[in-house]
């Protein structure tokens, strides 16, 4: 499975400044890390990569499911 996040904005519900925004990235099928700090959003950002997430703006397309 690929997955390409086209100009991507979240905030959880209730705070005014995006945790991600304008993200423009692409994953194409095989082995992906993500590397952050504690406390940086990734297990959010791999929600998203999922469908378990809603982005606030922009597009999340997942090719080869």
């Amino acid at each position: 499975m690929s997955i390409s996040f086209q100009h991507v904005s979240f905030a959880y519900p209730g705070n005014t400044s995006p945790l991600f925004e304008d993200v423009k990235v692409h994953f194409p099928g095989g082995w992906t890390w993500i590397v952050g700090a504690y406390g940086a959003g990734r297990t959010t950002f791999l929600q998203l990569a999922m469908g378990q997430l809603e982005a606030r703006t922009g597009t999340i397309k997942r090719t080869g499911d």
